[in-house]
């Protein structure tokens, strides 16, 4: 899309950003077209503000569809206000539910962006190809996007994890047996044991083994449409400062909100509260590259659906040289260069 943009950073906040920095000076250059693109370009929904929707934020957002007639006003928001999304790749939600069904689908839904000083960028969707490779390898010991994505959101949240489960073991002894750790869960095996003996002493037996590896969660996640619910990003805002693109992803500022509901009772019966934070996978494309970036850092929004979606934006650290093979921010992936990981796994019943 037109004229080359120099440098690219990512950032984030319920959303994803991504920049190209130069030396020129900072002119803001404004949306002059957007349009949704792709070999599967009706696979899209535009959320906006609706007075309609009751929700637990500033404003609150409501499904639109297909209409696009307001998307140029929805993306010129920011990280803490943006206007609303426009998720792609909006049939993950229901259309393709099953790891089958999502392996063989290979349509991409995309967002081509103009801006007025010429230059533009396209985000987009993501297949399984993009996921798991040309040979669709789905197993965890693959090198492939997603098992390091997955890692990466592991490493990005499993330490806040441990220090909740640590404070309720502090505040709350009582709960020690049965979980059948000692005073502290010292490491990711313990926290393991931890999870397991929960589950179990819930009744939830059968459903424990899904939960007592980093691989046994990977494959939990695979099996049950985390990785399909995991590339339909919902672009929140996109912006430019001279060469400095930014654009966002909105999400949610827990992800224990989509996790299974046994996970859910079992963390509610033993009093333990954690937030895990992770957002989608996005395709960033401009001039000369391509790449494959998310964050697990952000900030809060002014904005939410009725059941609390979209209150929060991602935003990650500066990373990518466009022009040069520079090794970028381990947070996130970009391209051929990295791949990338996931951890809020398990089912999702409700809207991002």
């Amino acid at each position: 899309m037109k004229t080359n943009i120099q440098k690219l950073l990512v950032g984030a906040s319920l959303v994803m950003g991504v920049s190209a920095i130069a030396t020129n000076p900072a002119l803001a250059a404004s949306i002059t077209g957007a349009e949704v693109t792709g070999t599967a370009p009706n696979n899209f929904e535009v959320w906006d503000v609706d007075p309609a929707v009751t929700c637990e934020a500033q404003f609150c957002l409501g499904s639109k569809g297909t209409d696009t007639s307001n998307l140029t006003d929805i993306l010129a928001g920011t990280a803490s206000a943006p206007g609303g999304n426009i998720e792609l790749f909006k049939t993950s939600e229901g259309g393709y539910p099953d790891l089958e069904s999502f392996l063989d689908y290979d349509e991409v839904t995309s967002l081509d962006i103009d801006f007025n000083d010429d230059t533009g960028i396209t985000l987009s969707s993501l297949t399984a190809k993009d996921l798991f490779g040309s040979s669709l390898d789905t197993s965890y010991t693959s090198d492939t996007v997603a098992t390091k994505w997955f890692n990466d959101a592991f490493d990005a949240n499993v330490d806040g994890v441990i220090s909740s489960v640590n404070s309720t073991l502090s505040s709350n002894p009582i709960i020690r047996p049965m979980l059948g750790v000692g005073s502290t869960v010292d490491n990711e095996a313990e926290l393991y044991t931890a999870i397991v003996n929960g589950l179990t002493t819930l009744n939830y037996g059968s459903e424990a083994s899904k939960f007592s590896s980093r691989e046994a969660i990977f494959d939990t996640f695979l099996n049950q449409g985390g990785f399909q619910r995991s590339v339909d990003p919902n672009i929140a805002f996109v912006n430019k400062n001279g060469n400095n693109v930014e654009f966002g992803l909105a999400g949610h500022a827990n992800l224990i909100f989509y996790a299974p509901d046994n996970v859910v009772e079992a963390l509610e019966n033993f009093g333990i509260d954690f937030t895990l934070l992770a957002s989608e996978l996005v395709k960033v494309s401009y001039p000369g590259k391509e790449d494959i970036m998310y964050s697990f850092t952000g900030s809060s929004s002014n904005v939410a659906s009725n059941d609390g979606s979209f209150n929060f934006t991602y935003v990650a650290d500066p990373a990518l040289e466009a022009n040069t093979p520079a090794a970028p921010e381990p947070s996130f992936i970009l391209g051929s260069l990295l791949a990338g990981g996931g951890l809020f796994a398990a089912k999702r019943k409700r809207k991002k």
